[in-house]
This record gives C-alpha cells, sequence and structure tokens, in this order.
C-alpha cells in the first residue's frame, strides 16, 4: 500500500464536549473497592477542588497492570467481564469519596481531560466504567493544527501511522482508511504508550489524578 503522509485536523476554533460513556452496566453500587463498603458520603454537584482520598483498588497504578486495556480501544468492546473487572467491579465508583467529576493527568498530554457520570441522576458519580471509557473517549477527540506544531510532531506523527497500520492488519483496509481519515487523535500524543496502568494521586494537587500508560 502506497504511504499516506497527509494529516487532517480539527478547527482552530472547534470546541470539543466529551460525550459520556454509555455502558452496559448502571452506576448503583455503594462499594469502593472489591472486598470494602463504601461508607463515606456521596459528594455531588459542583466539586472542584474536591479532595480524592483513594482510588479504586481495580484502577489504581501497577506495573504490570491489573487488567490489559488499550486506551485507544472502546472498553466497552474490548473489556470482556474477568475476575478482576466484574460487571458488579465496573459499576462501582471509581474514587473515595464519590465524585461527580474526575480531572486525569499525564506526562504525554498538554490536556487535563475531565470524566463525568454516565447517569443523568442528580446524585450520580463517575464509575469504574465511566472512568475507563471517559479516558477512551477523551483521547479519540482531534487536535488543532497548533497543537500538532507545539508537540514532538515526528514521534506524534509515527504514532499515528503505527496506530492505522494496526488495525489494517487487524481489521482490513476499509476499517484503516476510515481511521486514517480522521487524522491525528489526542492517543497519539501518547506516543504508542497505550497501554493503561492505573491512576495514582498527586500529592500537590489532591483534585487531580494522574493516569499512567506504558508500551
Amino acid at each position: 500500500m502506497a504511504e499516506r503522509k497527509t494529516v487532517r485536523f480539527v478547527g482552530e476554533d472547534e470546541t470539543h464536549v466529551i460525550s459520556t460513556p454509555s455502558p452496559a452496566v448502571t452506576s448503583t453500587s455503594l462499594s469502593a473497592s472489591p472486598s470494602s463498603p463504601m461508607t463515606l458520603p456521596l459528594q455531588a454537584g459542583s466539586d472542584v477542588g474536591i479532595e480524592i482520598e483513594d482510588i479504586h483498588a481495580v484502577l489504581r497504578y501497577k506495573s504490570p497492570p491489573r487488567f490489559n486495556f488499550d486506551v485507544s480501544r472502546d472498553p466497552g468492546l474490548v473489556l470482556s467481564p474477568s475476575a478482576v473487572l466484574t460487571p458488579e467491579v465496573r459499576e462501582e465508583p471509581a474514587t473515595v469519596p464519590p465524585v461527580a467529576s474526575v480531572k486525569l493527568v499525564s506526562k504525554f498530554i498538554p490536556w487535563t481531560i475531565e470524566i463525568k457520570p454516565s447517569s443523568t441522576a442528580e446524585d450520580a458519580y463517575v464509575t469504574v466504567a465511566d472512568l475507563l471509557g471517559g479516558l477512551y473517549r477523551a483521547l479519540r477527540l482531534g487536535v488543532t493544527d497548533t497543537e500538532y506544531k507545539e508537540s514532538n510532531r515526528l514521534e506524534v506523527f509515527n504514532a499515528y501511522e503505527a496506530r492505522w497500520k494496526r488495525i489494517e492488519q487487524e481489521e482490513g483496509a476499509l476499517a484503516s482508511d476510515l481511521e486514517h481519515s480522521k487524522g491525528i487523535k489526542r492517543v497519539d500524543f501518547l506516543l504508542g504508550n497505550l497501554r493503561f496502568h492505573g491512576l495514582s494521586k498527586i500529592p500537590s494537587r489532591p483534585d487531580l489524578l494522574k493516569f499512567s500508560v506504558a508500551k
């Protein structure tokens, strides 16, 4: 196949809204970890600055990771139920206390990713499934030409090419052509580090969590 070198970017003035994930589970469980009950009250509504005291056990940073999640793939499609990531666990709050917004950062990207609940209930909180799905969707957003120029362009472009070429190998030319036509995504700023290793607290910023990825 001939090399394709054209890259599509989103408009400079385009505003992105991350749509909430639609997992097959609902946010009903009151447990913050697979083994202990939730006893802290839900922090609903506007929670800017709320300190996250702990992270769900299944989402905490670990190397090797507790489950195999490629952040370039929709977790609703590729993450099958397992002994670690059961349907019940996916429904549980992602944090202690449960919050209506989780903000994520990474050393690879210049953006802060905000994850919202999939539930529209007034007291909804971000679940494990919401967090994984929201991270995937946030990384699927396109980048502007300015954002690309301010990045390590060669490495980002190489990650973009590797991503659609992998799709060509796994899903065929039609799927690859479609993905190529969508241009560089935020996920390409991870430079091929696509394996999710979990979340960590940031001592100086208790309202933020760091997500870690590796090859």
